[in-house]
């Protein structure tokens, strides 16, 4: 036992927020209900590229090619699970991380967490972790999908490694994203509606300008549209091209989190805040210009109104 007045020296910080985050997803049926839905999109999906596969092999068999010539289409197999992981990133994680932040100002805990000892810096990054470890438990069930493209031949572990950080820096970018859109909008609806539309507009719109407006115009090479969204693992390029995109992959993430921190510092002015400045603003100005008028009065001066 300790003696008394003496505190101990904390090493690692405790984890409340992570803590608190990670047993509400667990006992909300939501959770399960998604998780639920999630296995059986990725059962259908994936055994409907495995059996389309083997179909492929089996016509090259009786196309009289032996066993040594179906060998390697692993490779096409990662790909189509690899633009569904994308797919599914895009279209499933927003809304698991839109109502982190918003939910909290709905509830009215969110002022009680920024009066404790926890730092905007805490409460962003536990936050932003609670959101990526559920999703982490979707993305596993992608695991024997990837075995059978790697017995399958053609596949390198190079091949693997770079399927998975791409798969990693979308997650860590989509999330980051969705929970900006959550500390800067006010409901969970607005930030559910403004986390798609920015996704869609980065990574959609942006693409589609650059090749149906810009790029006749410039004339420069559009290699850097793959990676902007989907990374250039699947590419193979130079380690001094790996460098620079992971140090842009930081320097954007701590971007989003350094302006969600800023988010969460300020305080949230409350409905019609702008409209009682204004109206304000307006009151004293007309009251300067009345005094260099002459302060005009309008109407009788005494009154039956108190």
């Amino acid at each position: 036992m300790g003696r008394p007045g003496r505190h101990r020296l904390r090493f690692w910080p405790s984890f409340t927020v992570l803590h608190r985050e990670l047993a509400q997803l667990a006992v909300q049926r939501n959770t399960y209900i998604l998780r639920g839905l999630y296995a059986l999109t990725v059962a259908v999906v994936g055994l409907s590229i495995v059996a389309s596969f083997f179909n492929m092999a089996g016509r090259r068999l009786m196309s009289g090619y032996n066993l040594a010539g179906i060998y390697g289409v692993g490779d096409q197999l990662l790909d189509a699970l690899l633009i569904f992981a994308l797919i599914s990133t895009g279209a499933v994680l927003p809304a698991m991380v839109v109502g982190s932040v918003t939910a909290e100002r709905e509830q009215g805990t969110l002022d009680l967490m920024r009066v404790s000892r926890l730092t905007a810096r805490d409460i962003v990054l536990q936050k932003y972790l609670a959101r990526l470890i559920p999703f982490g438990s979707f993305l596993l069930l992608l695991v024997p999908l990837a075995a059978v493209a790697y017995g399958l031949g053609g596949v390198s572990t190079g091949d693997l490694l770079g399927a998975v950080a791409t798969l990693l820096s979308a997650v860590l970018r989509v999330a980051a994203i969705a929970l900006l859109c959550s500390a800067l909008c006010g409901s969970t609806l607005s930030a559910f509606l403004t986390a798609y539309l920015v996704i869609l507009v980065l990574y959609v719109g942006v693409p589609v300008l650059w090749e149906t407006v810009l790029w006749p115009h410039f004339y420069w090479d559009d290699d850097w549209l793959m990676w902007w969204v989907i990374g250039p693992w699947m590419d193979t390029p130079s380690v001094g091209g790996q460098i620079g995109y992971v140090c842009l992959l930081l320097l954007g993430l701590c971007g989003c989190l350094a302006w969600t921190c800023a988010c969460l510092k300020r305080a949230r002015q409350p409905r019609g805040a702008l409209a009682k400045r204004l109206h304000s603003g307006l009151d004293k100005l007309l009251e300067r210009l009345n005094a260099v008028a002459g302060n005009i009065r309008w109407g009788q001066r005494g009154g039956t109104l108190p």
